[in-house]
């Protein structure tokens, strides 16, 4: 069989409500072997984080393919994909291209891969504004330093909420720091009503 050349893919990312993929030559099919293929993602709207999220990835059993991200815009290599085992989604914040290279040598073949590129307001380990023309650091909200253009950050509602409601209701990553931050509930430091006054006073975690 005749193994047709490889021309650059290269998809534009506008809103936050494009959905674009790359997928591996020849796919669903079995990619060819000793064959090489770049992607190309653009990212028109300036702020925004591109999300890179594997729907299907198997390159087989070994590393001998792979596939390498890079963000042109930062000029940052992201550790090289191989391997059956799906890797996490991506997040490239303040990028404006990234480039995807798929190598493949002579041996073995698998069904590649199908990935799905979008763009979100912020990546998930910071808050959005609630305008979502920007975003900040856990650690920043109700600091007393206003960090939104709206000033979100430091919104009443979220800062001096009632007892027991989260600092925010977005629903986040307890893994990463600064996101368990909370008012009231139990997390780290918690507030507990006064049944004597009808205020929150701060009580340890284990009570």
């Amino acid at each position: 069989m005749e193994i047709p050349p490889w021309r650059e893919h290269v998809v534009t990312l506008r809103e936050y409500s494009d959905v674009e993929r790359i997928e591996s030559p020849n796919f669903p099919n079995t990619y060819y072997d000793s064959y090489n293929a770049t992607y190309r993602i653009r990212n028109l709207r300036k702020g925004s984080t591109m999300q890179l999220i594997p729907m299907v990835f198997n390159l087989g059993p070994r590393c001998d393919d792979s596939l390498t991200v890079t963000d042109v815009t930062n000029n940052i290599t992201f550790p090289v994909y191989c391997g059956s085992s799906p890797p996490m989604e991506l997040e490239i914040p303040d990028t404006e291209e990234v480039l995807v290279m798929f190598k493949t040598d002579l041996f073995d073949n698998a069904v590649g891969f199908s990935i799905e590129a979008s763009l979100v307001a912020c990546a998930r380990s910071v808050f959005a504004c609630d305008d979502f023309v920007g975003c900040y650091q856990p650690s920043e909200a109700c600091d007393g330093v206003v960090h939104c253009a709206d000033g979100s950050d430091e919104k009443a509602a979220y800062c001096a909420p009632d007892c027991g409601v989260p600092h925010f209701s977005l629903a986040r990553d307890a893994s990463i720091p600064g996101n368990s931050r909370i008012i009231g509930g139990k997390l780290g430091k918690s507030i507990k009503k006064s049944r004597a006054k009808n205020t929150c006073k701060r009580v340890k975690s284990n009570e």
